[in-house]
């Protein structure tokens, strides 16, 4: 064998991405009769390799884009802050729905806010790797669920599209989308809860839809308001369980007095907030009270 041909297969060889099959073809050429025949065995497993990988679906991560842009657009889909609130929100629903508490959640977002922040790239293999482990410890697989969820979401585009059109603008809290166009010209109630007279508030026996849409808020939906309402000066102590107890107590008094609209004007109390204290947008919390399909 010729020293051209020989480097020539060797070089072949080498360029092979994976070190086993490598491995295998430097094995084979040394067992060659011919540099012919070990280049038609290596062009081989190359021509395996093409196939395979044409065959093999494309990583997870890069085939949700389309569908983030296809939904939201550029903007949006890359908005840092928007992506934290949704990701944790599907993080407690899961734990929810495998039976975590509210006690234990409150308890956990102490914990972690209560030590330094981690590095971003491992923190991302820590959800991975518990992920994983918690699908095994409740006998589920991981890559299934996320196929079945990425098909279907892409069913849901044009109902995500509107529910993402409705919402208003710089706000955590998202407009009722089913309210009376009439109702536009009401003034909007005080954030000051103090403003609203005592005993004209009759407290249901039975609790009405709008009620417990205000009672099941989750902690961290509570919290931006909770900064809102503090930046305009309102007293409101900075522990968490305090924070939403505000914060509920505040929406609960909107809701039996306006019922359904309590959405809108609790959202035009704090859009006139922060342009009267001169705060920066809340960007990335407009969906701060919605649960749904879009991420």
């Amino acid at each position: 064998m010729s020293n051209e041909k020989n480097n020539e297969a060797a070089s072949v060889a080498h360029r092979l991405t994976d070190e086993q099959i490598m491995l295998a073809g430097m094995n084979h050429f040394r067992r060659a009769q011919t540099p012919e025949a070990a280049l038609s065995y290596i062009a081989s497993v190359r021509e395996c390799l093409t196939l395979a990988a044409a065959a093999a679906p494309a990583p997870f991560q890069p085939r949700v884009q389309p569908w983030m842009l296809e939904c939201f657009g550029a903007e949006i889909a890359a908005d840092v802050e928007e992506r934290n609130h949704r990701f944790l929100e599907e993080a407690l629903e899961l734990v929810q729905a495998c039976d975590c508490t509210r006690s234990e959640a409150h308890q956990l977002v102490d914990y972690v806010f209560d030590r330094p922040a981690g590095e971003k790239r491992q923190e991302v293999g820590g959800v991975m790797v518990t992920l994983a482990a918690l699908c095994l410890a409740q006998s589920l697989d991981m890559h299934e669920a996320g196929e079945i969820e990425l098909t279907r979401i892409w069913t849901k585009v044009d109902q995500i599209r509107a529910k993402q059109a409705a919402k208003p603008k710089h706000s955590p809290l998202p407009m009722h989308t089913g309210r009376d166009p009439a109702a536009g010209n009401t003034t909007p109630i005080s954030a000051n809860s103090a403003e609203i007279t005592p005993g004209t508030l009759p407290y249901p026996t039975e609790p009405t839809d709008a009620l417990l849409d205000v009672l099941g808020l989750m902690l961290y939906t509570t919290t931006p308001i909770a900064h809102a309402l503090r930046a305009a000066g309102t007293d409101i102590p900075k522990r968490c369980e305090e924070e939403q107890a505000h914060v509920l107590h505040w929406l609960i008094q909107l809701t039996l007095q306006h019922g359904a609209e309590w959405r809108a004007r609790a959202a035009k109390s704090i859009e006139e907030l922060q342009a009267a204290t001169r705060k920066p947008d809340w960007r990335g919390e407009s969906d701060a009270l919605e649960q749904g399909d879009e991420l």
